[in-house]
Order: structure tokens, then sequence, then C-alpha cells
């Protein structure tokens, strides 16, 4: 009390409760946001814009909607961050897929708990990577409790039946170099796009991909694909 006056004090919501709060928001946002425009996709990816705009009418509408076979529903997430218990429900599907960073500070505690928290799905086939912050699936993957139910990809894939048809499925992890984190390789400048830049290591990492694969899993985009920041891999737009 100073001078017959009471002062407030402001009670602060923790940080637990702001950080969900600001994923619900931007979860929100994401699921009402405005369809992108033709300039939206233009801007985005002028190449990928003028090629489908040149071979979208070469499709054969009749092919495409006489096939009887049910769909296959993939559901994918990422970077959830040990946010996991403050997500919404996801949708049902056939595989459930996480692209990696399911931890913040990547210890062992906290991947198992991600984990547990992916296993309990319902999805019939649940297959996850690493990101860059998942640590400890860097430093002793051996020591990682897989939950049944869960197929973990590192530069591996894994082939599905799925509604009665064979899904194949490639994961990796690796992404190009920012800060100290692991599951990285040296980063192309943009100045030096071209097949002769890539280093051998993220060459290595990319041309394992099999040419057969029908779903490919990465933590980071190809570079200027879906790439908002273009931060994307050179070196994985170069292999696709």
């Amino acid at each position: 009390m100073t001078g017959g006056s009471i002062k407030g004090t402001t009670k602060r919501p923790p940080a637990a409760a702001l950080s969900a709060r600001w994923i619900m928001a931007g979860l929100d946002d994401l699921l009402h946001r405005r369809p992108p425009t033709a300039w939206d996709h233009f801007t985005s990816s002028p190449l990928l814009f003028l090629a489908r705009s040149l071979y979208a009418p070469t499709l054969s509408v009749s092919a495409i909607s006489a096939s009887t076979t049910p769909p296959i529903r993939l559901v994918c997430i990422s970077d959830t961050h040990n946010t996991h218990h403050a997500q919404p429900p996801l949708p049902d599907g056939d595989v459930l897929i996480h692209a990696g960073d399911l931890t913040q500070s990547g210890s062992a505690s906290e991947l198992d708990d991600a984990l547990t928290w992916l296993a309990a799905h319902p999805h019939p086939h649940k297959v996850f990577i690493a990101g860059n912050h998942d640590r400890a699936l860097a430093a002793a993957p051996e020591d990682v409790r897989i939950q049944a139910g869960l197929t973990y990809l590192e530069d591996t894939d894994v082939e599905l039946t799925v509604r009665g048809r064979t899904l194949r499925i490639y994961g990796s992890p690796h992404t190009p170099r920012h800060g100290s984190w692991p599951f990285q390789y040296p980063r192309v400048r943009p100045a030096s796009y071209d097949d002769l830049s890539i280093s051998g290591e993220a060459h290595a990492v990319w041309s394992r991909i099999p040419p057969t694969t029908d779903v490919l899993v990465t933590h980071g985009p190809p570079f200027a694909h879906l790439d908002l920041d273009r931060f994307g891999c050179y070196a994985l737009l170069a292999a696709l």
C-alpha cells in the first residue's frame, strides 16, 4: 500500500499456456486461411505455375474419375517441439507421418514422451523421421525406445500394404547446415546453385532415394518448392 492506494499486480499466464495459445491460434489461422490465388501460385514458384498451366489440360479427366479404387489418406504433421499434448485431434487416415522435430532440446525423455503420444493414435500405420532438434536419435538411436506400431526411417524406406495396395515411403532427417544441429550437411549458397556446387555429403544423402518411392518424407523442403523462406535444399531439388 502506498499513499492510501493499493498497487495491483498483473499475473501473467505461464509460458506453457502462452505457447499453447499461440499454437492453437496458428492452427486456427491455418485451417481458415484464404485459398491461394493464381497470382500467389505464380509468385511462389513461376516455373511450377507455368508447367501446371501447360500440362494440366492434357490430363484425361475421364481416366481420373473412372477409378473405383478407394483413396489412401495420409495425415502429415511436423515440428511439434514438445507441444504434442496441446495439439487438436488429428484427422483420421490410413498413414500418420511425422516429419521430425518431435522435441525441443532433443533429450531421450522428451523423445519418449512424444513417441508415446504418436503411438497412441489409431492410424493403422505410423511413420516418423528425426528433425535437427531430435538429438537423441542422432547421438544414440539404439537407446531410443521405439514403441510398437511406429516405424522410424533414417535414410531408409518401408513398404506398407494399405487398402490392398503397396505404398513405398522413404524418409531422411538431413537438412542443409543451420547452426550446430545434428543431421546436417554443408549448405550450397544461392549464388552458386548448380549441380557442380553440391557437396559430396549432400549428394550421398539424396542419391539413396529409391526410384520406386511413392512418398518422400524429409525434414526440410527442396529449394523453391513449398519453400517460403528460400532455405530449402538445392541438392534435394536436383535429386528430385
